[in-house]
């Protein structure tokens, strides 16, 4: 439905971006503060 869309659209980003600081050594709790 739309609002799935809507939703994963603007999760996605901060996924990738979530995703790219975990891959340069950023340990969850990091990334976690980062984004709360």
């Amino acid at each position: 439905c739309a609002g799935y869309q809507a939703f994963f659209a603007h999760t996605s980003p901060t996924m990738n971006a979530m995703k790219t600081l975990y891959e340069n050594g950023f340990s969850p709790a990091e990334i976690k503060s980062i984004f709360v």
